[in-house]
């Protein structure tokens, strides 16, 4: 994953490893920590009706709100995370089915050396900067209610990493334009874990959105499963590529609650997470001998990661495969370019979509996340991007995209109001995942401290957060 998963509606987060999964941290549903105005602030835009949890401010009005240095990193915000799907695709081709392995734990790596940087800039440019909110609830070995040993931080790690295993395995014969669909249906998996572990509590509209963008997902594939078993589009692929939002969904539900009750630095959290990821990933290496996965054979599968690593390095030798063994073509020259600008361009997104949270509204991201779904669904249409793998629109894809968009707007439509009333947001959240405040007119206005603290200190007491 990458950061986009944690700028992103639905996603993409950033997963981190695919990217972020995952870009797992592959937004997307955002989620996240900020500094705003010197002082730490939660982010809790994950779509169950929370918004922005802050101290009492009142948004400005939407002209406030778009000033032009929002603007700008809000477009090139949609521009980097329409560039990591394609990249993203292209790189998924470029390893094949043999070599993915390879893939997964070089741009995990990637990814690990980025975020780590940007915590490195962060204390040296902020002497007050800490990985927690200052108290010892994070432990490494403590039990109690609200400790986030390292164990939790394994079990996020095999989940990301089985998230992007999934992804990567099915990714090379898997449609980029489906990709795109797939992703979103996210947002489902997510409400419906958030439901049953954190008995988060949803709007009707929220629980309607959410449900739209699966259907809209469905009508944009199911048609065309028919015609879908080629070299380059396999229903199998496309089954296990749907299957990797049920981990993505259980980690991102679990991070949701890391940030929330653990006070834990959302950069300190992902790269501890990414961290442990590029170990623990290789405990799925023998699953790549099931053929569903690659089918290479277990004595193959060192001889798999070292030519996985000749094909990274350009060499123009090394033979890429399909998922039934044949040979399809050869590593090319460019690979490890495709592969750089695939890992940068979502960790960039992810990163101005996080400032965006932070200097604009979470509902800013939402609408740039709407506007990069169908942007990206015509990135993969067009031949001059994709050649000829290139997917015409048909009448089912338009209308599972419009339902998917229309969906992700209803499901983030809290933040929406915030956005376009200028509302408090404060009321928006209050740590169970229900929407408190006067719709009618733009919220209600809280300014004290006391109260902020005691409701933070019942949203950590809550049942909604225990084990």
């Amino acid at each position: 994953g990458t950061l986009s998963a944690l700028g992103r509606a639905g996603a993409m987060m950033t997963s981190k490893g695919g990217q972020r999964s995952t870009s797992s941290i592959d937004l997307d549903v955002g989620w996240g920590a900020a500094l705003r105005d010197g002082e730490e602030t939660r982010l809790l835009s994950d779509g169950s009706g929370a918004g922005d949890a802050r101290r009492g401010r009142r948004r400005g009005s939407v002209r406030e709100q778009l000033t032009p240095w929002i603007l700008a990193c809000l477009g090139f915000s949609v521009i980097f995370s329409v560039a990591a799907f394609v990249f993203r695709k292209k790189m998924y081709n470029a390893y094949g089915e043999k070599y993915f392995f390879f893939r997964q734990i070089t741009t995990n790596a990637m990814y690990d050396i980025w975020a780590t940087l940007v915590i490195l800039g962060r204390w040296w440019c902020q002497p007050g900067f800490k990985a927690t909110d200052g108290d010892t609830r994070l432990t490494w070995c403590r039990s109690g209610e609200n400790a986030f040993p390292v164990w939790k931080f394994a079990v996020l790690s095999l989940l990301d990493g089985s998230a992007d295993f999934l992804q990567s395995s099915s990714g090379s014969t898997t449609p980029g334009s489906w990709q795109v669909l797939i992703n979103q249906a996210q947002i489902f998996f997510i409400m419906a874990c958030s439901w049953l572990l954190l008995r988060a509590r949803y709007r009707w509209l929220q629980v309607f959105g959410a449900s739209l963008t699966l259907v809209g997902t469905c009508i944009g594939i199911i048609p065309d499963l028919g015609t879908c078993d080629t070299d380059r589009c396999l229903v199998t692929s496309t089954i296990v590529f749907f299957a990797a939002d049920v981990p993505a969904a259980l980690s991102f539900v679990w991070k949701q609650f890391a940030l929330q009750s653990a006070g834990i630095d959302v950069f300190v959290l992902t790269a501890a997470v990414s961290w442990l990821q590029l170990f623990l990933t290789w405990l799925l290496l023998p699953l790549q001998s099931f053929s569903a996965f690659g089918g290479v054979d277990l004595r193959s599968l060192p001889g798999a990661v070292e030519d996985g690593a000749k094909c990274f390095a350009g060499d123009t030798s090394v033979e890429v495969f399909d998922k039934a063994g044949n040979v399809i073509g050869h590593c090319g020259p460019y690979v490890t370019a495709i592969t750089f600008a695939f890992s940068l361009s979502g960790f960039i997104s992810g990163i101005l979509n996080l400032y965006v949270v932070k200097h604009g509204s979470a509902a800013l991201m939402v609408l740039g996340t709407a506007v990069a779904v169908p942007l990206s669904d015509v990135a993969f249409s067009l031949p001059i991007i994709m050649g000829d793998e290139a997917k015409p629109f048909n009448w089912t894809s338009i209308v599972g995209l419009a339902l998917v968009a229309l969906g992700f707007l209803a499901y983030n439509h809290l933040d929406l109001h915030v956005f376009m009333c200028g509302a408090s947001d404060e009321g928006f959240a209050n740590g169970r995942g229900e929407a408190k405040g006067d719709y009618s007119g733009g919220g209600r206005q809280t300014s004290s401290d006391e109260q902020y603290l005691k409701r933070d200190r019942r949203a950590r007491e809550a049942p909604t957060y225990r084990e």
